[in-house]
């Protein structure tokens, strides 16, 4: 007897320990601007993201899914709004974020370096 299982049917049971650092930036487009979306920052501040530059933000999340995490905050946004998440790797470099005394740990955890 065959059975046929599909990847998204089988959860690793270590998947829910390993925790990934991405990348969260998006383009809002009302005219108030970010004034104008105090459900969103308070959905990201409230997710444990820490902002480094205008518009992008760091997210430790365990997650395993970059869609999960843009469709969560896509929530809160705008349907002409743009918003992009990716995970950030070693190959990474930076200068002179914003809260950088608590972005910089979170990004030295996975790329050892700054620029």
């Amino acid at each position: 007897m065959t059975f046929a299982i599909s990847a998204s049917a089988v959860k690793a049971p270590w998947r829910d320990l390993i925790v990934t650092t991405y990348l969260i930036s998006y383009d809002l487009n009302r005219p108030n601007g970010e004034s104008a979306y105090p459900n969103l920052l308070n959905a990201l501040r409230a997710a444990g993201a820490t902002r480094i530059l205008y518009s992008e933000w760091v997210l430790r999340s365990n997650t395993g899914d970059a869609k999960a995490i843009a469709d969560a905050f896509l929530a809160h946004m705008d349907s002409n709004d743009g918003i992009f998440v990716t995970e950030v790797t070693t190959n990474t470099a930076w200068r002179t974020l914003q809260n950088e005394g608590t972005a910089s740990p979170i990004l030295h955890a996975v790329t050892r370096r700054a620029a």
